[in-house]
């Protein structure tokens, strides 16, 4: 920390120059982070989100989108066996309309709790 000088008179000292210099210093990043790495760290914020909202803990949402991805990988393997098909995207229309009936199926759901939740505050 330096100290101004001004005819002889020490003037205080430049606080806020020393923290400048301090905080660039203590957060200039070590590297450039690369696309990669930008994605896989917004996957891990995304999910740790997620798990936050389900109340459930990072290993258990992993767990359980590790059984959602081998579902799903187990049924494009019985459609593909049962169609004859070696190429999985000719099933993408399937699996869409699949994804599309689960999704309805849990708002269908939600919207009758949240109905019924209702009716009975406002009795």
């Amino acid at each position: 920390m330096s100290f101004q000088i001004r005819q002889g008179i020490p003037l205080k000292p430049d606080y806020a120059a020393a923290q400048r210099a301090t905080t660039r210093a203590a957060y200039a990043p070590a590297q450039r982070i690369d696309e990669a790495e930008r994605a896989r760290r917004r996957e891990y914020v995304r999910d740790s989100y997620g798990a936050v909202l389900a109340n459930e803990t990072f290993p258990q949402r992993t767990a359980r989108r590790e059984a959602e991805a081998d579902a799903w990988s187990d049924w494009f393997r019985t459609k593909m066996t049962e169609s004859g098909v070696t190429d999985p995207v000719a099933l993408l229309p399937d699996a869409f309309a699949r994804l599309e009936f689960m999704l309805q199926d849990k708002i269908n759901v939600a919207v009758k709790d949240l109905k019924t939740a209702l009716q009975g505050a406002l009795k």
